[in-house]
């Protein structure tokens, strides 16, 4: 009996066929699976924002002449003077008798925070700037890791490149621990967010990769409440711990729970057919048809051979996505996309007080309204759609933002923190929304890569957000906020409706040409 030699598009048809017919759309497996996949999230979310704490602003003043090492923040001089330089307003130098700074150091209160970088390297005033780009040298290391774990990943496979991401990130939490200068610490925590693509992004797609069009929403909501629950746990241990080098520990030791993950996630089936290594990918879905209490057809990898036994396996890479016409817009169109929406999350999540308020109560707050965003999400993106879900989210945070800039100074004591609440859960529901929608754009063979780039990109807006937020809105106003945020995001917003395909409901293309024809 001959086997019928499928065109590429009923290649990929048959692949989801498999899933939807002889294993289940989204069994108990594949849920099982994501939770497992993404709970690795918890980590990178923890590192990505641990700097807020670990150099959380200290009131400063100069120290004086007479004063010793021990001198408490609250000591005056004997002849009363009390120009201080506390929190260096506008980061004008500080200045004490007329010099363009304190001769003789500073002074820290330590009321609230036993031991901060800040006083740790002295980073204030004219040294302000290497607070915000220690933040930025994390996303630097993303946009690193981007690069190189978008590679290995569609080269050697999904599994392996996140068991390196986890002890990556291992190395780097033990050796910011204990670091001898703050060049040191930015080094290491530049390995630290080289980890970060690999631990989420590529972790996504195996469970992405295993599911039905019905079932990729679930990943999204999976990485979402994870990544949300890490915040929970950041602040919580923050809030408790105010040393910022045992809080850097207690972060550093969290990976190790997640080793046995090597004997627990199965490599991605889908990768494994389209490098022709069928006999592998039989095997991880065997278990899935008797975890799914399914049945395997058992001559399910020859006809896909068959289709197969005339072309090469071609090895693809990051050019490959310029070179098809449709590809090449949907990656333009991603590439704006994600630094836009990368800046404004982590822009308002990593200061989230910068209209004034509790730091840790803001934190608190802006990671808990996450979880509800994340909620909605899931529940709306199969109905309304990718492309109307994102639009929306980033149309409430320009209405958000500027109506921050219209309401009066004295009105900013609760109606700011509303503002700020309603951005944030509207910037995480959009890039969880993301998160669904970008691998859908992309082939199989190019999946990783374009992930990868994309978040290679969003680290643009994030080093941006570092910046911004660390530095230049304490140096002027919200100003410097409030108008790149709205107007990016508006601009953001047009993209996505005019130049961005919806894909709710369709099948995971597996080519380039699925994607052409």
């Amino acid at each position: 009996m001959s086997v019928q030699i499928l065109s590429r598009k009923q290649l990929a048809m048959k692949f989801d066929d498999i899933m939807t017919r002889d294993l289940g759309e989204f069994g108990r497996y594949q849920k099982v699976l994501f939770i497992f996949v993404c709970a690795p999230c918890m980590i990178a979310a923890m590192q990505a924002l641990v700097w807020s704490f670990s150099a959380a602003d200290l009131p400063h003043r100069c120290r004086l002449n007479w004063e010793l090492e021990n001198a408490t923040y609250q000591t005056l001089n004997s002849i009363g003077l009390e120009k201080t330089c506390e929190n260096c307003p506008k980061f004008k130098s500080c200045w004490l008798n007329g010099t363009s700074e304190c001769p003789y150091g500073y002074v820290y209160d330590h009321t609230e925070i036993e031991k901060s970088a800040i006083d740790e390297w002295n980073l204030v005033c004219d040294k302000g700037w290497i607070k915000a780009f220690i933040q930025s040298t994390y996303y630097i290391g993303q946009a690193i890791g981007s690069i190189v774990f978008g590679f290995m990943g569609d080269r050697f496979g999904r599994k392996k490149v996140v068991i390196i991401a986890i002890c990556l990130v291992l190395i780097a939490g033990f050796g910011m621990v204990k670091p001898v200068v703050w060049w040191v610490y930015a080094l290491w925590r530049t390995l630290a967010g080289m980890s970060h693509p690999g631990i989420s992004n590529i972790s996504l797609l195996i469970g992405t990769e295993l599911v039905g069009p019905s079932g990729r929403r679930f990943g999204s909501l999976m990485s979402g409440l994870f990544f949300a629950m890490g915040h929970c746990l950041l602040v919580l241990l923050a809030y408790f711990i105010r040393d910022f080098e045992v809080l850097q520990l207690a972060i550093a030791i969290i990976p190790i729970l997640v080793f046995v993950y090597y004997w627990f996630i199965p490599e991605s089936p889908r990768w494994l057919v389209s490098q022709r290594r069928y006999k592998e990918a039989n095997e991880i879905l065997k278990e899935v048809a008797i975890v799914n209490k399914t049945q395997l057809a058992h001559d399910w990898a020859e006809s896909v051979d068959e289709a197969l036994e005339d072309k090469a396996v071609r090895r693809y890479n990051l050019f490959h996505l310029f070179k098809s016409p449709k590809i090449l817009c949907r990656v333009l169109a991603m590439f704006f996309v994600w630094p836009v929406v990368s800046m404004v999350y982590y822009g308002v999540s990593m200061n989230p007080n910068f209209l004034g308020g509790n730091l840790y109560i803001a934190f608190a707050l802006g990671a808990i309204v996450e979880l509800p965003a994340i909620l909605m999400m899931y529940s709306m993106i199969d109905r309304v759609g990718r492309k109307k879900l994102i639009c929306c989210g980033f149309l409430m945070c320009v209405v958000a933002l500027l109506s921050n800039w219209a309401i009066p100074e004295s009105a900013y004591d609760w109606i700011s923190i509303s503002q700020f609440l309603i951005t944030k859960s509207a910037i995480a529901l959009t890039m969880n929304s993301l998160y669904t929608y970008t691998p859908e754009l992309f082939p199989t063979v190019l999946r990783a890569t374009a992930s990868l780039g994309c978040s290679m990109m969003a680290r643009i807006g994030a080093v941006s957000a570092s910046f911004i937020m660390m530095w230049l809105v304490e140096k002027y106003s919200k100003l410097v906020v409030i108008i790149p945020f709205s107007l990016l995001s508006l601009i953001s917003a047009i993209v996505v409706w005019f130049f961005l395909p919806e894909t709710m409901g369709g099948k995971l293309p597996e080519s380039i040409e699925d994607i052409e024809e």
